[in-house]
């Protein structure tokens, strides 16, 4: 579900799905280095870059900043990210 909203440029609920998607597979899966959780590591770190290069831009709106600059702070402060 979360590369649907990655392609409709739907950055925070990708965030949201990408999290809860880690979250529910972490619970299942005993494994930290397993292949589901990787990948979602993965896509985490794409779905980052993505912000940052969106905030490199110049020609984008402050409200459009300041979402990306949020959805930003979650992605590094989530375990999906830091782990």
């Amino acid at each position: 579900m979360a590369k649907v909203h990655f392609g409709m440029e739907d950055y925070q609920q990708t965030f949201e799905g990408l999290q809860s998607c880690f979250l529910i597979r972490q619970k299942l899966l005993d494994n930290p280095d397993h292949v589901d959780l990787q990948r979602i590591k993965k896509f985490a770190k794409i779905l980052h870059q993505k912000v940052e290069d969106l905030l490199k831009e110049s020609q984008i709106s402050n409200g459009l900043r300041t979402q990306l600059k949020s959805i930003q702070n979650h992605i590094l402060h989530s375990p999906m990210y830091s782990s």
